[in-house]
């Protein structure tokens, strides 16, 4: 299914080097850093980056910041009508782009 003109001018903006964010709400708070290293009109080449935990994993004042390093293989993700991109336990959307004064606190108290 195509993309809305909403979802596919924010896949348009996206640039290789850029970081979007995903996160899982399942049973806590988990994020993942993906770097765009490729992109086409209709689906993004992403690497997931390393995280480097800040605090206490067992308390609520734990948080994670992407570093440069990639890891994993590169993935081919197609978005689908809304800009989400799934993957197996979390999606993310195209425009939720890594913001380095924001703060990705991850609850492990599950």
């Amino acid at each position: 299914m195509p993309m809305t003109e909403e979802t596919k001018a924010k896949f348009d903006a996206l640039k290789v080097g850029d970081i979007l964010v995903s996160s899982c709400h399942y049973y806590g708070v988990f994020y993942d850093f993906y770097k765009v290293v490729g992109k086409t009109n209709a689906s993004l080449k992403l690497q997931q980056l390393q995280k480097k935990g800040f605090g206490s994993p067992n308390s609520y004042n734990y948080s994670v910041k992407p570093t440069e390093t990639l890891i994993g293989e590169v993935m081919t993700k197609r978005p689908d009508k809304n800009g989400y991109l799934n993957f197996p336990y979390h999606y993310c959307a195209v425009d939720r782009l890594y913001k380095p004064d924001s703060t990705y606190k991850e609850d492990h108290m599950y």
